[in-house]
C-alpha cells in the first residue's frame, strides 16, 4: 500500500505554507510543553558540558519508545590520520536490501548525542528504509570545537567504499541524513566534495544552517518550545570556539557554491527556532538549481522525530521520510 506523504517539491511546499491557515496547536505538543513547564527542570546550559550530556540523555530517553528489533547491528571504527578512532554502528533493518549505503549524523547541538542516544531512531529508520545505515559518533564540543566534527565526517566519507563492502552494499549509491547539528555538518561537509564524490542525496532534518545571524523564527520561538535561545547560544558558543560564525564550514548558508549540494530532502518543523533557516537554505539551494523536496510539519517542535512516545506524529513523519529515501535510492 502506498502511504500518504506530505513530501512535495520545495516551491509547491512554500506556496502551501504561505496560503494555508495557521496550524492548530497539536494536543500532544501542548501536553508535552505543559509537562516540561511543570517539571521546572534546571536549564542544561547552566551545567558543565559533561553533566549536561548525561542529563540530556536522561530526559531524551523519557520521550522515546522501546528499541525496535532489527535484523542485526555491528559496531565498527575508522581511524583518523593521527590514529584516533571514530566509532560507528552499522544497522541492517528487517528485510534490508543492498542497493545503497546511508550515513546518519546525529544532532545534539554539536555538544550532546552519540550512537547510543540515537540508537532507537536509527533502528526505526533501518526497519523502514530497509537499506544499511551507518551511525557516526563524531567529536563533540567544547572539548573538540569546529572543525573537529567536520574532519571526522570527511574521514568517514573517505572510507565509504570500504564501509559499503562491509555493509554488503554492491552499488556506488550513498546518502547522508541527519538532524539539527547533524544536518549542519552534512550540508557543510558535502559542499566540499567534488562532483564525482557527491552522494545521491542529502536529508537535512531541521538543520542549523546559519549561526551568524538571528532568523525571525529564532526570536519567535526563543522561549517555551524546548530549544530556547539561551540553549542555542550555548551550543553555538561551544561549537564555534575561536572560529568565525560567518565561515561557510560553520554556516553553510554562506557558502559561495551552493550548487555543489546534492539533491536534498529538507524537513522542517513549524514551532522550531531553526525553522526559517531550514526553509531559507532550501530556497537558496532551489534557486541555484539543486533539486529540493520538502516535508514541513507545521505543528511540531524541534527534535520531534526523537520524541515518539510523547508526539505520535513523529512516527508518521519517520515513515514518510523512509519511504521517500527508499524510493529515491532504488
Amino acid at each position: 500500500m502506498t502511504r500518504h506523504t506530505s513530501i512535495i517539491p520545495f516551491g509547491v511546499s512554500i506556496k502551501a505554507i504561505r496560503n494555508g491557515a495557521p496550524a492548530a496547536r497539536d494536543k500532544h505538543v501542548a501536553a508535552l510543553l505543559e509537562r516540561v513547564e511543570k517539571a521546572n527542570l534546571p536549564p542544561l546550559h547552566e551545567m558543565p558540558a559533561s553533566e549536561a550530556r548525561a542529563e540530556f540523555e536522561r530526559r531524551a530517553a523519557r520521550l522515546e519508545l522501546k528499541a525496535e528489533v532489527i535484523e542485526e547491528y555491528e559496531d565498527m571504527v575508522v581511524y583518523k590520520k593521527n590514529g584516533q578512532q571514530i566509532n560507528l554502528r552499522l544497522y541492517h533493518g528487517v528485510g534490508c536490501g543492498d542497493g545503497a549505503l546511508i550515513f546518519y549524523v546525529h544532532g545534539g547541538g554539536w555538544v550532546f548525542g552519540g550512537i547510543e542516544g540515537y540508537d532507537r531512531l536509527c533502528r526505526r529508520f533501518a526497519n523502514r528504509i530497509r537499506l544499511p545505515i551507518v551511525s557516526i559518533e563524531y567529536s563533540l564540543a567544547p572539548e573538540y570545537p569546529a572543525p573537529a566534527a567536520l574532519e571526522d565526517l570527511a574521514c568517514v566519507i573517505d572510507a565509504r567504499a570500504s564501509l559499503a563492502r562491509q555493509a554488503g552494499v554492491h552499488t556506488e549509491k550513498w546518502a547522508m541524513m541527519g538532524d539539527s547539528a547533524g544536518g549542519n555538518l552534512i550540508a557543510a561537509s558535502l559542499l566540499e566534495l567534488g562532483s564525482k564524490d557527491r552522494p545521491d542525496q542529502q536529508i537535512l532534518i531541521y538543520p542549523a544552517t546559519d549561526l551568524s545571524r538571528t532568523a525571525p523564527s529564532r526570536t519567535k520561538f526563543a522561549e517555551g518550545y524546548l530549544l530556547d535561545a539561551e540553549m542555542m547560544d550555548w551550543f553555538s558558543h561551544h561549537y564555534i570556539g575561536d572560529g568565525d560564525a560567518t565561515d561557510p564550514q560553520i554556516s553553510p548558508m554562506r557558502h559561495a557554491q551552493l550548487e555543489m549540494s546534492p539533491p536534498t530532502l529538507m524537513v522542517t518543523a513549524g514551532l522550531d527556532p531553526l525553522r526559517d533557516e531550514g526553509i531559507e537554505y532550501a530556497a537558496a539551494l532551489n534557486q541555484v538549481g539543486v533539486r529540493v523536496d520538502h516535508l514541513h510539519c507545521p505543528d511540531m517542535l524541534h527534535g520531534f522525530l526523537s520524541m515518539p512516545l510523547a508526539l505520535p506524529q513523529a512516527l508518521t513523519a519517520t515513515n514518510d521520510i523512509a519511504d521517500y529515501i527508499r524510493t529515491s535510492l532504488s
